[in-house]
């Protein structure tokens, strides 16, 4: 039934000129992300039939995909979008295990250690981000089939001592991450699947209007002979990228005459179904509670290389393990850190061995509607430059969700004792990071 609400739509947009842009550029949306699924299906659904019937004669979008997406990723805790823990620039004492698909960006004006220099400005992306051109091609098929390209994490911290004039150029630590076990990627079958059948009801009246108000179309033979076609052609071009399918629908749908009217009525018709589907994404934290029931562990690896101009480079080997018990989850980190250099600057003899930490935390799930999630943490430290003494930082934390994507962390610590680079006592840290996954997606 899907494939022939494209065509209906291809039809109503190119006969209906003078309907609003707003409303053209919301048929052509929601027909890309038909589009996308016929791609990933080779079949063309009646939705896509009314939407190409739209847009071929003039009507718009809504890509519930990407919205169920970015619900999902509202409400998630485990991401690791700041600098590492072990980083200069470091707002927070702790690592979490999470990483994203495509890409995230933050500034961090870390004061926990002396060898941050301004802000830090924090790049993490895949391989699967640049497998798939930055979402460009991005599918939940695509990512089932990616395996280690999904898992891996690349990132890198650069320093400056302006944010508003600085270049960013100077590079202060990078790290590579590997999910073992547990990535709670938005993107996952299962999570979009379950997600859709708690919409299932949503979706239920959506289609029962669908037939009553498009009957007349959905019944239409010559409808029903171009949806065939598109199928066929699509079982046989399995490798047709999304603008071919596009292009082809549309050659498909050039010579259908309808009733105006009823195709009117028709696209008006789904695109109040999508805006129904849209309002019940509030139940998505229903499904995804269900998911991460059966995810609640997590695992993840990671090699770090640090710049210390005070001491010597170091690298850092990471183990870092979550548990979700809801409402809450526990970190639980182990590190091991080795100099790159024997002496320091000042022509001190250094130990092969630089420090030994574990990291603990307890974090809450997003409150406040979604718009905050907060931490506290713990982080024991022995400094084998410090005469094998024992260092403690505590540390309180609360996420300020100020969009879908955009989140402001505040963190204030506390550390018993100083060392060559770490401050003493109380210090309130800042950042500003985003999750860009969908914002690239959009970008094709």
């Amino acid at each position: 039934m899907r494939t022939i609400r494209h065509l209906l739509l291809i039809l109503l947009l190119g006969g209906i000129a003078a309907t609003a842009s707003a409303q053209t550029d919301s048929i052509s949306k929601l027909l890309t992300d038909q589009i996308r699924n016929a791609e990933d299906t080779d079949n063309i659904t009646e939705r896509a039939l009314m939407l190409a019937l739209a847009e071929s004669q003039a009507i718009s979008e809504s890509d519930t995909t990407a919205d169920i997406r970015e619900a999902i990723n509202r409400q998630r805790t485990d991401l690791q979008l700041s600098t590492t823990s072990s980083s200069p620039h470091a707002i927070s004492i702790l690592e979490k295990p999470g990483i994203a698909d495509l890409l995230s960006i933050a500034l961090d004006r870390g004061s926990i250690t002396k060898v941050a220099n301004g802000t830090g400005l924090t790049l993490s992306t895949t391989p699967y981000a640049f497998v798939t051109g930055f979402g460009a091609t991005d599918t939940a098929q695509r990512w089932v089939k990616a395996g280690w390209q999904r898992n891996l994490s690349l990132s890198a911290t650069f320093s400056s001592t302006d944010v508003a004039t600085g270049d960013f150029s100077s590079f202060s630590s990078g790290e590579v991450k590997y999910i073992i076990a547990g990535n709670r990627s938005p993107r996952d079958p299962e999570l979009l699947n379950s997600v859709r059948t708690d919409l299932g009801a949503a979706f239920l009246v959506a289609d029962s209007d669908l037939i009553r108000d498009c009957r007349g179309l959905l019944d239409s033979q010559p409808l029903l002979d171009a949806q065939d076609e598109m199928n066929v052609w699509l079982r046989s071009h399995a490798d047709a990228t999304e603008e071919e399918i596009r292009i082809h629908l549309f050659e498909v749908v050039a010579d259908l005459s309808v009733d105006q009217g009823l195709l009117q009525t028709c696209v008006d018709t789904i695109l109040k179904g999508e805006k129904t589907i849209n309002a019940s994404l509030a139940q998505v934290s229903k499904a995804t509670k269900k998911y991460l029931d059966d995810k609640r562990s997590q695992f993840s690896v990671a090699a770090l290389f640090v710049r210390d101009e005070l001491v010597s480079n170091y690298y850092s080997a990471k183990l870092l393990y979550a548990h979700d018990f809801a409402p809450v989850s526990v970190n639980l980190n182990g590190e091991a850190s080795w100099n790159q250099n024997s002496k320091s600057p000042a022509g001190a003899e250094l130990r092969e061995t630089r420090f030994y930490s574990v990291e603990l935390g307890l974090n809450s799930n997003t409150f406040a509607n979604g718009r905050l999630d907060g931490s506290l943490s713990a982080k024991a430290l022995r400094d084998e430059e410090e005469g094998s003494k024992d260092l403690v930082i505590s540390e309180a934390k609360l996420n300020v969700h100020l969009t879908d994507r955009w989140r402001l962390p505040v963190t204030l610590s506390y550390a018993n004792r100083e060392t060559e680079t770490v401050k003493y006592g109380w210090q309130v840290n800042v950042g500003l990071n985003a999750l860009l996954d969908e914002m690239l997606r959009q970008l094709k």
